[in-house]
């Protein structure tokens, strides 16, 4: 899953001249990652810096977007760093300019010495936009829920719950645009045996307004 949606942000990259007619964005994104995963009274934090992409089509009402990213996480201290890689693709669907609703399925996969521990969950969204400086610049807030999963974990997922706010800025004339945005998200496993909180902070540049 995760390679596919990896492979689906190149061919979004790779098949942006054709889609000229409709609204095409591509953006190279860092993020800086911290999680804290509490279970039998102990708590374990990790921490990295992820890199990669993202792509976004829009054609009338809907957009498809797709992210990847990679990098490595310090697990905790003594052991070698874990690779992390995360990949989504969401579909939203926009009946008003400032109002989205959406769905699709986002991968995680932590890469230790142990094994690997892979995450897909299914998630709806919704999203709600603020614009600041005419078409310039708007803040967004969006949240989702997890409404299915397949996680590597002896626990099974209980519920899943995420937010997400921004800012979003064109440069003029330019077909250049720039996101910033902040992330949380909190998990819940094993009737509330296991506990996890996802954080990410990502910096995004590239062309396109999508």
């Amino acid at each position: 899953m995760i390679r596919w949606l990896g492979g689906a942000a190149l061919g979004l990259a790779i098949a942006s001249p054709v889609l000229e007619a409709q609204s095409f964005g591509a953006r190279a994104a860092v993020a800086s990652v911290r999680e804290t995963v509490s279970q039998a009274g102990a708590t374990e934090l990790r921490s990295g810096s992820i890199w990669g992409g993202e792509g976004a089509f829009g054609l009338g009402p809907a957009t498809l977007t797709v992210r990847y990213l990679q990098g490595s996480i310090d697990v905790a201290a003594g052991t070698a760093p874990a690779d992390f890689v995360e990949g989504q693709a969401l579909l939203m669907i926009h009946p008003v300019r400032w109002l989205a609703a959406g769905f699709g399925p986002h991968a995680r996969s932590f890469v230790e010495p142990g094994g690997t521990q892979r995450w897909l969950m299914w998630e709806i969204h919704g999203q709600g936009v603020a614009p600041l400086v005419g078409s310039l610049l708007e803040a967004y807030l969006e949240g989702w829920a997890v409404v299915g999963s397949s996680i590597d974990l002896v626990e099974a997922l209980d519920h899943g719950l995420g937010v997400e706010g921004g800012l979003r800025a064109a440069l003029g004339r330019l077909p250049v645009s720039v996101r910033l945005r902040y992330r949380t998200e909190r998990l819940a496993l094993g009737s509330g045996a296991r506990q996890e909180t996802h954080e990410q902070v990502a910096l995004a540049i590239g062309v396109g307004r999508r």
